[in-house]
């Protein structure tokens, strides 16, 4: 089981670091998409999509072409389905037999999907995954749904961090500081979307070994 005690303790002691790290133009593009989400086709619409990518990096991750148009496509199907899969949809981004590399970049578009039509849903990253000690599986000496099956693993139990962390209320002083700071997009600063934002900011520290203490927290392993 992950040790809750020893996550928040890292939080609150980088707490400064991590919310200076979340910005208010990338928040200010969040609520703009998310306004847009419903009202109009995402997978025709330029604008939608050329802030999207932009706010997502796709071209700094080289994501191709091909699944940058069909991201948009299955985004818009997935708005008419009352709930969402990460396998299906991974099986929809890059086909059932998921023919070539699956790295984290590719389950971090599928859970970038997901957290769109419902904020529960956490965004994956490379460095949250390096934050909590899990074992990426980008190797190429596993096929792709191995890995899809390890990335959905860990996912599954990064939700259910979220939600006991929430409810727990271990990090309430850092999502109240970032409801502060930001109170101009309540509209969009779900406890969910806050906690998002912390964790994904840890992870991009991490990744830059610019945490203000060392992480210090065991290996992933399943509740």
């Amino acid at each position: 089981m992950m040790m809750i005690h020893n996550i928040q303790q890292l939080l609150l002691a980088n707490g400064g670091a991590i919310i200076d790290h979340i910005k208010e133009d990338q928040i200010s593009e969040y609520q703009y998409l998310k306004s847009r989400l419903h009202e109009v086709d995402v997978s025709e619409d330029e604008d939608f999509q050329d802030r999207f990518k932009n706010l997502h990096k796709f071209k700094l991750n080289r994501i191709t072409k091909a699944i940058q148009q069909r991201f948009f496509e299955v985004l818009e199907g997935q708005k008419a389905q009352e709930e969402l899969d990460a396998v299906e949809i991974s099986q929809h981004l890059f086909g059932i037999h998921m023919k070539g590399k699956y790295r984290a970049k590719h389950f971090s578009l599928v859970t970038t999907l997901m957290h769109y039509l419902d904020d529960t849903w956490p965004i994956y990253e490379i460095g949250i995954g390096e934050l909590l000690g899990f074992d990426d599986p980008d190797t190429n000496t596993k096929p792709a749904y191995q890995k899809l099956n390890a990335y959905t693993e860990f996912y599954e139990q990064l939700t259910k961090l979220y939600d006991e962390l929430l409810e727990g209320k271990q990090v309430y002083n850092l999502l109240k500081v970032l409801d502060i700071k930001f109170k101009a997009y309540k509209d969009v600063l779900t406890p969910h979307k806050r906690m998002d934002l912390l964790f994904r900011a840890a992870g991009e520290l991490t990744r830059k070994n610019n945490l203000l203490q060392p992480a210090r927290i065991p290996a992933f392993s399943a509740y």
